[in-house]
């Protein structure tokens, strides 16, 4: 897959393999994504859709966590790469086993108390850090 931009073909085929039966189904991103943003032309547009943007180089450091069995895996983790490619501090951290979710499902999996405790030392790191004139 292009690290730059998916291909419709490719995130066809992932959307395919968990299109039903790991929490998030087709017709439930389907129904987000035209309540998200009403305009199909508008979807295009890097405000509604980040990793469309030509340049990346200027966003501040992040963490983006993924789950093995979402959806939107895939294309969480392109992004990520595009923002490491780009000279962003860019973390990246998949949750294998996990479905969309899990992490406010935090009472049901241990992986979702990992990932708040996780993101919770980033926030700390990334606050401690930040210059405070």
């Amino acid at each position: 897959m292009d690290s730059k931009r998916w291909t419709t073909q490719a995130v066809c085929i992932f959307v395919k393999a968990f299109a039903d039966g790991f929490f998030l189904s087709r017709f439930e991103m389907a129904w987000y994504w035209e309540h998200y943003v009403e305009k199909a032309e508008d979807r295009r547009h890097p405000h509604a859709s980040p990793s469309r943007a030509a340049d990346l180089c200027r966003l501040p450091p992040a963490l983006l966590v993924t789950a093995e069995f979402d959806v939107l895996r895939d294309e969480a983790e392109a992004y990520a790469r595009r923002l490491q490619a780009a000279g962003v501090a860019a973390k990246l951290r998949r949750y294998d086993g996990m479905i969309h979710g899990f992490i406010r499902r935090y009472p049901l999996f241990d992986q979702g108390r990992a990932a708040i405790a996780e993101i919770g030392r980033e926030l700390r790191t990334a606050l401690s850090t930040t210059d405070r004139r």
